[in-house]
């Protein structure tokens, strides 16, 4: 027959078991601490967002003043461009006042100087006709006249006296009279 029933059986090789258990016990262990240190790290992040939030919050507001306080700040300053363009008119519009004044004064001065010439000339006008004197915000002071003869002396109305107060009848009776 033939020569291979005569030969041995080979004997089946071991297999390593133990490595693959070792493997699989040292990759639990990883995963495990892998797990416990995100968990850890998840809780800690947690605490620190809550932790963050009232400055979030105080950021989020600011940061929409700011962007309100912009167009504000826009209004306020065309607002005072506005008035500043306005005061610059009105100087120029009183400047021109002051100067229709001042023509006023001296036609004024002027129409003085001819009536007192004229009233030399008529007889039975008085040669004292004249304006009261001005004083610095162009009001009468005194109530004299600036001409060199006096008018007739000016009365000034007495000030009013001091305002009594109405009677009073009204009570609430809290106090308890009546």
């Amino acid at each position: 027959m033939s020569n291979e029933r005569s030969k041995p059986a080979a004997p089946e090789s071991k297999r390593p078991y133990h490595l693959g258990v070792a493997v699989g016990l040292t990759t639990g262990a990883y995963a495990f601490s892998l797990l416990a240190t995100s968990t850890l790290q998840i809780q800690h992040d947690r605490a620190l967002i809550a932790d963050r939030e009232p400055v979030e919050a105080a950021i989020s507001v600011l940061g929409s003043n700011h962007d309100e306080m912009e167009p504000r700040l826009e209004a306020a300053r065309s607002r005072y461009t506005e008035g500043a363009d306005g005061y610059g008119a009105l100087v120029t519009r009183l400047d021109a006042l002051r100067d229709r004044l001042a023509k006023m004064d001296r036609t004024v001065a002027d129409i003085e100087r001819d009536s007192g010439s004229l009233a030399a000339k008529v007889p039975g006008v008085p040669s004292g006709v004249g304006r009261p004197a001005q004083g610095a915000a162009g009001r009468a002071v005194g109530g004299q006249s600036s001409g060199s003869v006096s008018t007739a002396p000016r009365t000034v109305p007495p000030a009013p006296g001091p305002v009594s107060k109405p009677p009073v009848s009204a009570s609430t009776g809290a106090s308890g009279k009546p």
